[in-house]
């Protein structure tokens, strides 16, 4: 389904149950479209949903959701180096909604 065929049976459902003859305002439809998106992939996410899974804890909720996931690697916003221990600070993007894992290195300065 296209994103414009989703718009019209959304708003086609609403003038259904409202029975309004004017179109609703296509900014609304998108608002309410893009929170039932969220809600459901975070119902998904942290097991909310009717069958209490989450991600990863069967395959069909991993497949509901794996075409979200989006590998990204981010650069430390500062560097700070101690004596005894290096110290790194990221600022992670704004579109981020869950962390699924954080790979760190640690290992020994005298190397």
């Amino acid at each position: 389904m296209r994103t414009i065929d989703l718009i019209a049976s959304f708003e086609l459902e609403i003038n259904k149950i409202d029975n309004i003859v004017e179109k609703p305002n296509t900014d609304d439809s998108l608002y309410w479209l893009n929170q039932g998106i969220v809600k459901f992939t975070k119902d998904r996410f942290n097991g909310n949903a009717p069958k209490r899974t989450s991600y990863e804890q069967n395959e069909k909720r991993t497949r509901d959701l794996i075409n979200l996931l989006e590998e990204v690697e981010i650069d430390p916003d500062w560097e700070d180096e101690d004596v005894s221990y290096n110290s790194y600070n990221y600022t992670y993007p704004d579109d981020l909604m869950f962390v699924l894992n954080e790979d760190v290195v640690i290992s020994d300065n005298d190397d």
